[in-house]
């Protein structure tokens, strides 16, 4: 965070060396940091950003204090992983928006993973991520946010299959059951290269967002070629 009037550094962070340091903050940021602010005061908040390593941040803010206790943050998920396949990245910023359901209150994060750099690649399985963010309306004996343990694809329901819309009652009740135990969902992107390339759009408790499937893949006469 710089200071827009004469470029000077008011706070950092990194691996090392900075005001918030995570050892896991070791890849580059190439999206926007979606900023919070949760009482509409003028002043943010909460930030939430995405690495190219398929990680993804939150940190608080703690207006009027200074220092180290200006800002505190831990990674909230990890969605990326050793083998080709797994190697997500996110390129592009998460959406955010306050969701209550039923008996849950939770910060909806709803995020694709997509590699820019190769838009022509079909080895990476890319996935479109809803994660609930509870923290945000816990707080600790300090009075700060909490952070759960960092959240993986088995932490999540995985929602490719459509159920929790389905238009059998009984699936849709055993979805929304299995659902409900889940920190989040995913989709798989089935067409074989399909990624987000995008950040997505949450409104009226709906997530609008758009793939990209390269030529080899697609059926559409209007395909991009190689």
């Amino acid at each position: 965070i710089f200071d827009a009037d004469n470029g000077s550094l008011l706070w950092s962070a990194s691996n090392a060396d900075a005001d918030l340091n995570l050892p896991q903050m070791k890849y580059s940021i190439p999206g926007r940091v979606s900023v919070i602010d949760r009482d509409h005061d003028g002043l943010a908040d909460h930030m939430y950003v995405a690495d190219a390593g398929g990680q993804l941040f939150r940190m608080d803010i703690y207006n009027g204090k200074s220092g180290s206790d200006l800002i505190k943050g831990a990674r909230l998920a990890d969605f990326g992983g050793s083998s080709e396949q797994d190697n997500r990245h996110f390129y592009y910023g998460p959406d955010v928006s306050e969701i209550a359901l039923a008996d849950e209150h939770y910060y909806a994060v709803a995020l694709g993973s997509g590699w820019r750099a190769a838009p022509l690649d079909t080895n990476v399985q890319d996935r479109f991520y809803m994660l609930k963010d509870k923290g945000v309306f816990l707080t600790n004996s300090d009075n700060e946010y909490t952070f759960p343990p960092t959240v993986t694809e088995a932490d999540l329901y995985d929602a490719t299959s459509s159920d929790l819309t389905s238009t059998d009652s009984s699936t849709r009740e055993l979805a929304a059951t299995a659902f409900a135990g889940k920190q989040g969902w995913f989709l798989n992107m089935t067409t074989s290269g399909e990624k987000i390339l995008a950040s997505p759009f949450i409104i009226d408790y709906k997530v609008l967002f758009t793939s990209y499937i390269p030529a080899a893949s697609s059926q559409s006469a209007c395909a991009p070629p190689s």
